[in-house]
């Protein structure tokens, strides 16, 4: 099961494998954009992450999927914090990582037309570390 933290840290690689210098992380215990990184065509990309279970060890929500509720939640989050990114910058390229998992892809999919409208690019996180672009 993916927190937060590793949804960040596999993105980070498939970014840089795709030619982007990260410039700054931030995992759970910090506030601000998860990854901040820079491509010498596409320009400066920004990155909201959420996990599919509690980063935090001892919260009853640790090792347990999130429902349905809090996956909705989380997402409502990311899309604000994209949303408040591209208003406040420059910056097209704004991604939502989230895991490869069916409640989040079903949710996704729900928005994805107005995704594709807005720009806002999905990366899907798979166990692996494999990641796969929407």
């Amino acid at each position: 099961m993916l927190t937060e933290n590793k949804i960040i840290e596999y993105t980070s690689i498939y970014l840089e494998n795709n030619g982007y210098k990260i410039i700054g992380i931030k995992d759970t215990t910090k506030k601000g954009i998860d990854i901040e990184a820079i491509h010498p065509k596409k320009g400066k990309c920004f990155v909201e992450a959420k996990g599919e279970t509690s980063s935090k060890k001892g919260t009853k929500r640790y090792g347990k999927p999130f429902t349905i509720s809090q996956i909705k939640t989380h997402i409502g989050v990311a899309l604000l914090k994209t949303f408040q990114i591209k208003q406040e910058s420059e910056i097209s390229n704004v991604l939502i990582a989230l895991p490869f998992e069916e409640n989040h892809k079903k949710i996704i999919n729900s928005i994805m037309s107005c995704l594709i409208k807005t720009n806002i690019k999905i990366l899907y996180v798979k166990e692996n570390g494999d990641v796969e672009e929407k």
